[in-house]
């Protein structure tokens, strides 16, 4: 079987072979195994992957309690920036991990794929607003999701409520539901631009981070699970 799979994490399994967890277009989040590092007379070098690599793949069927073997692969496009700079590399571990974490296994979304692609593209292009394009990344992924946070006309000052998806000036709610002030400015910001724009927010690292972390309970709410990210610290320190 031919797939297209977008390389989300990589994982060492047994000494000649790695498990593949991606996003593929034909069975969204799935996990592969990758024997050797490509047999003679085989495309796909396993130096070929990376987070956020996009490869073409022929797998065999997966079996009873086994998981799909990719037999041979080859990249489909050339990103040498997020390969080699350290900066946008841990930005796609940061997406690869998220994506990861927040999408079951199984079910094929041709659209959420196509958003991944695009991602993959612009950060590979980006060049003015790398430190923000996290940030704008989660809440786009909010919106694809179904999970859009509600813009407001006069919301300034107020804190948006994680429950009820919306800014509120309420303060009756419990605490852990609401965005800090400035966590709320930032989204504010965020949301007056159209859909997919990635700017330039002007914040600091530290609130960056506090942010990115609010939009991740946020999302964790609406699915029903604890999104906690490794990479989102190590991201933060890239930055600092």
């Amino acid at each position: 079987m031919k797939t297209n799979i977008i390389v989300l994490n990589s994982i060492k399994f047994r000494d000649n072979a790695h498990i593949i967890n991606g996003y593929s277009d034909t069975n969204g989040r799935s996990g592969f195994v990758l024997y050797g590092s490509g047999n003679a007379g085989k495309r796909g070098s396993f130096s070929q992957i990376h987070p956020l690599s996009i490869i073409e793949a022929v797998t065999d069927p997966s079996t009873k309690g086994s998981l799909p073997v990719i037999r041979e692969f080859s990249p489909l496009m050339n990103l040498p920036a997020i390969r080699s700079n350290i900066v946008k590399n841990a930005i796609a571990v940061f997406i690869g991990e998220l994506i990861y974490r927040s999408q079951r296994e199984g079910g094929a979304d041709p659209g959420l794929y196509t958003f991944f692609v695009k991602t993959v593209l612009d950060l590979e292009s980006e060049r003015d607003n790398i430190a923000d394009f996290h940030p704008c990344f989660v809440v786009e992924y909010c919106r694809r999701l179904g999970y859009l946070p509600q813009k407001s006309i006069g919301s300034e000052g107020m804190r948006f409520d994680i429950s009820a998806a919306s800014f509120t000036s309420s303060k009756t709610l419990r605490e852990n539901l609401l965005f800090t002030t400035d966590s709320s400015s930032i989204l504010q910001n965020i949301l007056s631009e159209e859909p997919s724009v990635y700017k330039r927010l002007g914040i600091s690292g530290k609130s960056r981070y506090e942010f990115v972390v609010e939009m991740l309970k946020y999302l964790g709410y609406h699915q029903g699970v604890e999104i906690e990210l490794r990479s989102l610290r190590v991201l933060h320190e890239v930055f600092e």
